[in-house]
């Protein structure tokens, strides 16, 4: 199949926008749950909101998506023209995956850049952060 076939780009963006999904709920519900993930347990790491109090459910899932849903973007972007021109929803694909990993980039500057409150870009969107438990 040729990268530009409806159904060979269809066959790459469901899984994404599966994949993405599954590390949303994950990420949202353990850190709505117990504020943390499997990873900040073998850490010593939870997640707060600003005040320290445990996090809303809301917060979870809004700190999941600016975390790491905004994966999806490319996908969702990418799948009504997979249908209208294969040329299309590869550049939309790249234009998506460009301005992810801006984000991304800027998550993480921004987090080195305040060392008094090491707070990244989805902890300040979402009023939370991250401390030791």
């Amino acid at each position: 199949m040729e990268p530009t076939n409806p159904a060979f780009l269809l066959a790459q963006i469901i899984p994404e926008i599966l994949g993405a999904l599954i590390a949303m709920l994950y990420f949202g519900l353990m850190h709505a749950r117990l504020g943390k993930t499997l990873g900040k347990m073998a850490c010593g790491f939870r997640v707060v909101q600003k005040s320290g109090e445990p996090i809303t459910m809301s917060q979870a899932m809004w700190r999941a998506f600016w975390f790491g849903g905004l994966g999806l973007v490319p996908a969702v972007i990418a799948m009504p023209l997979v249908f209208v021109t294969s040329e299309g929803a590869l550049m939309a694909r790249l234009v998506g995956t460009v301005v992810v990993g801006v984000f991304a980039l800027a998550n993480i500057i921004v987090a080195l850049v305040d060392q008094q409150q090491m707070r990244a870009l989805h902890d300040r969107l979402t009023k939370t952060r991250v401390v030791l438990d």
